[in-house]
């Protein structure tokens, strides 16, 4: 659905741990104790590791890298020179051959649900985690159920919510449907902001497993406020 190479590349939204951003989903480990067993021969050390197991254990080192080359821009990082953006983009397309997850946009969506933490976007603010000079913290949260997610930005007392919806694309990817924009300050609700009818970009999820997701967007023919206002060149993001 989306070209991974070529001239015009869509965003890589989010990357969320929950990685167009990373995004990253608080994630529990839970230890279990071994009793001890008697009179059982071990298990003989494989050779070789079985192709999941090193598939998981090569994400593993790769969503390490990625997060340890955005760091030094903060988290969720902003202000990434052009070649750092480059290596992220390189890791991110070497994660993305390794997804565990086929169809996460259609049969599989329920891997999607949940909240998730932006780490990582070379989108326009305020999907990036930046609003102005100021850098808060960005959360996406979705409900498959209801067919409904939200980016929401907080900066100290200042919160940002954007409410959208969707329609399956296809097995990979949603035509994201932007709703409303609500400004709260101090607990005070200001006037909802209502988004004009063909607000939309197209999402697709080119990696999701329990703990990260990396989705990568473009306007494709939507309205776009952020591309008409000049925030970004017209034809960044399109397929």
């Amino acid at each position: 659905p989306w070209p991974l190479r070529g001239s015009k590349q869509p965003l890589i939204s989010l990357l969320c741990i929950c990685l167009s951003g990373v995004i990253v989903r608080p994630v529990s480990f839970i230890g279990h104790s071994l009793g001890r067993v008697s009179a059982v021969r071990p298990p003989v050390q494989r050779l070789v590791d079985p192709p999941e197991v090193s598939a998981a254990a090569a994400a593993a080192e790769l969503k390490r890298q990625i997060l340890a080359t955005s760091a030094p821009f903060g988290d969720p990082a902003t202000n990434v020179p052009e070649v750092v953006r480059r290596r992220l983009d390189e890791l991110c397309r070497d994660l993305e051959a390794l997804n565990p997850t086929p169809a996460a946009a259609s049969r599989n969506a329920v891997a999607l649900a949940g909240s998730w933490r932006v780490r990582y976007s070379d989108c326009v603010p305020p999907s990036n985690g930046q609003l102005g000079p100021f850098v808060g913290e960005a959360f996406q949260t979705v409900d498959i159920e209801q067919g409904r997610y939200c980016n929401r930005l907080q900066l100290g007392p200042l919160q940002v919510e954007l409410a959208a919806d969707w329609q399956v694309r296809d097995d990979s990817s949603w035509r994201v449907n932007f709703r409303t924009l609500q400004i709260t300050v101090f607990g005070l609700s200001l006037p909802q902001i209502s988004f004009p009818a063909g607000t939309a970009k197209t999402w697709c999820m080119t990696y999701t497993d329990v703990d990260t997701r990396v989705v990568r967007a473009g306007a494709d023919g939507g309205y776009s406020p952020s591309r008409e206002f000049g925030l970004y060149g017209k034809d960044v993001g399109l397929e």
